[in-house]
């Protein structure tokens, strides 16, 4: 069933008829009441309130916000950044060089700078020409377990003459006499722990 909703005046009016008020409406459409009695002006003012609510515009719903999807994230590819391992040093061999340098500087005799490049060239024959940093004391092991086996005088004799270290060592693990001594094993383990000490530091004075 449809409700025809009354207008102002038509209101005003049938408040009016039963009581006294005074209406003056402007030509813009507002208006004013007036009257000398209380109880009719409260009526007339219900009149009007209840008229106000039952034409109040219905309120119309919020509009759904559009919430825009979620922007997606440009995949971006893992970037190889340089890498933080310290570098590896200088290698054996070229450490060796201003060593040997050092020791004609300091007028070793000939006798010991011939002794200690032949020291150096038996190590770095057995461990390979790797950087210091990177010797291990199973290169050491290695070193010292060679000179535990190396036939003495092996460089001058006919058997061994040019032969490399690694495989003097191998022909010789089968021969029992003629080995160089403990003190000539000392002595090539002293010429090899004076280099690494004078590396050690100049590094440390560097």
């Amino acid at each position: 069933m449809n409700l025809q909703i009354p207008s102002l005046n038509h209101v005003l009016t049938s408040a009016q008829r039963s009581c006294r008020y005074d209406i003056e409406v402007s030509p813009t459409g507002s208006f004013r009441i007036s009257s000398t009695d209380p109880e009719d002006h409260a009526r007339a003012m219900q009149a009007l309130d209840l008229y106000k609510q039952s034409n109040a515009p219905a309120q119309r719903p919020t509009p759904p916000v559009k919430v825009s999807a979620t922007p997606k994230i440009k995949e971006e590819k893992d970037v190889e950044l340089p890498s933080s391992k310290e570098p590896e040093g200088p290698l054996f061999s070229e450490e060796l060089v201003p060593y040997l340098r050092h020791l004609k500087q300091k007028k070793y005799s000939r006798t010991t700078y011939g002794q200690t490049t032949y020291t150096t060239k038996i190590f770095k024959e057995l461990i390979g020409d790797k950087p210091l940093r990177n010797i291990t004391f199973r290169d050491i092991d290695t070193f010292l377990h060679a000179l535990s086996v190396l036939p003495s005088n092996g460089p001058k004799k006919k058997a061994y003459r040019g032969m490399h270290t690694i495989a003097v060592v191998e022909k010789a693990e089968d021969v029992t006499h003629g080995r160089i001594s403990i003190q000539t094993q000392q002595k090539h383990i002293d010429r090899l722990k004076a280099f690494f000490k004078w590396c050690v530091e100049r590094k440390e004075h560097a």
